[in-house]
């Protein structure tokens, strides 16, 4: 950490004293003085110093440049970047566009400049939960790559990585898992190990591989994401605060609470007071408000809860896919204290939201149907549940994600059936519970203690069956 606050300080002494000599030599407003303050802005935006790296690139921007600088691309996708830090998303988007149609003006359209730029508009889309956007732009950079770059280049795969995690964040993982395979496989043999574009390239992975319940793949990609940024930017940068989270999740779909929420509170910690970071905090404080309804801490799960729900709505509005989260995962708490005609609604207003962003058959829809079937199967009406985890499993067994909640639709369902004498269909569901109970020890991480520890949250299914099958007489 005192190194790069050292490497950091240095680096900015330099940059300053050559954009003085600049200053001396040819005035205050001729294009290399521009040129400098886009590489100081770089230098503030490394140290989160947001207000003075504003500054600065807008110093750059009263400039006026030759129609023919491509600096007149360069310097707004720049201020965008600073406003993505800050959370200023409408702001950074009309930024992006004045970039990528200033760029393809001086460029040329199928310039890489341009599709670098369209990822950053990307980015943008998927922070607002604007994703159809957000297709549609990665596609066009990726065209863009391709016939300037070609399909083996670097800017090709990272395009391919950015498509991959889209897809992810759509449980479309039958797409997404060849793109981020192939465009990690690119990274890889292009870039050195230590590389960020590599680094996020193993993030997205780590993404996929949790979707999958491979979690100790998932770690692993994680835990060589994390190192990579951590070493380039100091351990409480918020690209490490968010690898963390993720760490986290891991931790948390197998069940080691105990593990996850210190590593949720070190996320916590990095993002509280972080201007621009207000998201980001919110999205970890609803991690820890669901870790607490697991280990019955209602009382503190639901301040967290309040806290993301209202900053949520407050810099999103409310049909954001981030807000529903929250109130998603509020849906679980009311749950959980078995509050079902409160928790009722909230978890149609979740699912409304995640059906409008996502589509019908996202993983985020099937895991909300399960809390709305045991919502209804929990004010006695088993009909309405046993549907809603019909079309769950369904969208389960395309996907095949997220198995911890797969693993709760045949559970519940397992029950159902034999609540209503259907016996057979009972076992059958319940020896899917199992065999995914099994999926999970076996890809979960740590030594075999660790595994051990984390296959107990299933055991209740096993106990079951050889009461079922005493019944029956097997």
């Amino acid at each position: 950490q005192d190194v790069n606050a050292m490497l950091a300080e240095e680096s900015e002494k330099l940059v300053r004293e050559v954009l003085a000599a600049e200053i001396k030599a040819y005035g205050e407003n001729d294009p290399a003085v521009a040129e400098t303050l886009y590489d100081l802005t770089d230098v503030l935006l490394a140290q989160s110093r947001l207000e003075e790296a504003e500054a600065t690139i807008r110093r750059a921007l009263k400039i006026e440049l030759d129609p023919a600088d491509e600096n007149r691309g360069f310097l707004p996708a720049r201020l965008a970047e600073v406003l993505v830090a800050a959370g200023r998303f409408q702001e950074a988007e009309a930024q992006l566009k004045l970039a990528a149609g200033n760029l393809a003006e001086v460029l040329g359209m199928d310039d890489i400049a341009v599709a670098r730029v369209l990822v950053d508009l990307a980015t943008v889309y998927s922070r607002q939960g604007r994703l159809k956007d957000q297709e549609q732009i990665l596609q066009q950079a990726l065209t863009i790559a391709e016939r300037s770059a070609g399909a083996d280049s670097v800017d090709y795969a990272m395009v391919q990585s950015e498509l991959g995690g889209l897809y992810f964040f759509q449980s479309r993982f039958a797409e997404a898992e060849p793109l981020l395979l192939r465009a990690h496989e690119a990274l890889e043999r292009e870039l050195p190990a230590d590389d960020e574009d590599l680094a996020w390239s193993r993030y997205y992975l780590g993404h996929l591989r949790w979707g999958q319940g491979r979690y100790a793949e998932a770690d692993a990609y994680y835990a060589q994401a994390e190192k990579v940024i951590e070493d380039a930017y100091g351990s409480s940068h918020s690209n490490v605060a968010d690898i963390v989270n993720c760490r986290a999740n891991v931790l948390y779909d197998q069940g080691r609470y105990a593990e996850a929420e210190p590593l949720y509170k070190r996320a916590m910690a990095i993002w509280n007071g972080k201007r621009g970071s207000e998201s980001a905090l919110a999205m970890v404080q609803t991690n820890l408000g669901s870790l607490y309804t697991e280990v019955q801490r209602y009382e503190d799960a639901q301040k967290l809860l309040a806290a993301a729900r209202q900053t949520y709505e407050r810099i999103h509005g409310r049909q954001h896919p981030d807000y529903a989260y929250a109130v998603a995962t509020d849906a679980w708490l009311l749950l959980a204290r078995e509050q079902y005609a409160q928790a009722e609604p909230l978890a149609k207003q979740a699912l409304e939201i995640y059906e409008k962003t996502y589509g019908p058959e996202s993983s985020d829809v099937a895991a909300i149907l399960v809390a709305l079937a045991e919502i209804q199967i929990g004010q006695g009406k088993d009909e309405e549940g046993e549907l809603l985890l019909d079309r769950a499993i369904r969208i389960f067994q395309r996907t095949r994600s997220f198995p911890v909640y797969q693993f709760r639709a045949y559970q519940d369902r397992a029950e159902l059936n034999w609540k209503h004498d259907r016996q057979r269909e009972a076992v059958a569901d319940l020896h899917q519970a199992m065999e995914l109970a099994e999926m999970q020890r076996s890809m979960s991480t740590g030594a075999e203690r660790e595994r051990a520890r984390a296959f107990t949250q299933y055991s209740d299914v096993f106990h079951q069956m050889v009461a079922w099958q005493a019944q029956l007489g097997d």
